[in-house]
């Protein structure tokens, strides 16, 4: 880790995202560890289906997000003088991995997922980004 960048190395000056790469152990942090009463899963606990084309994958994820309720859009950017295909994909509800607290799958999943009984009030929250 090089001392001369800013952050001791991390490329951020934040002191709270410091000190929590710094200091932050099983010990001190325990939500760090796996739940216990859960088994790990493996690539082998999801279905796979082999399509041949992939027309029908898109078509497959696209009934996969709107059997949540969710919409799957796709915007060919494919610029014709350079031949390269190009697609943007979004899913608009999914949220980010950086820290955007608003309402849904962050705080109702647990609880459709059963891991929890209620979501989780926006106060209890992890107050430490790990990605700023």
């Amino acid at each position: 880790m090089s001392r001369d960048r800013p952050g001791g190395g991390y490329g951020i000056t934040d002191a709270l995202p410091v000190r929590w790469w710094r200091q932050a152990t099983v010990a001190n942090q325990p939500y760090l560890a796996p739940d216990p009463s859960v088994r790990p899963r493996t690539p082998g606990d999801w279905e796979h289906v082999r399509r041949d084309d992939l027309l029908d994958d898109v078509e497959a994820v696209t009934a996969l997000v709107a059997a949540k309720g969710m919409e799957l859009l796709v915007l060919d950017q494919t610029r014709p003088d350079v031949g390269l295909p190009v697609v943007k994909v979004i899913v608009p509800g999914l949220r980010h991995f950086w820290a955007r607290y608003a309402p849904g799958r962050l705080f109702d999943v647990p609880v459709a997922l059963g891991r929890l009984s209620a979501p989780t009030p926006y106060e209890n929250l992890n107050p430490i980004p790990l990605f700023v």
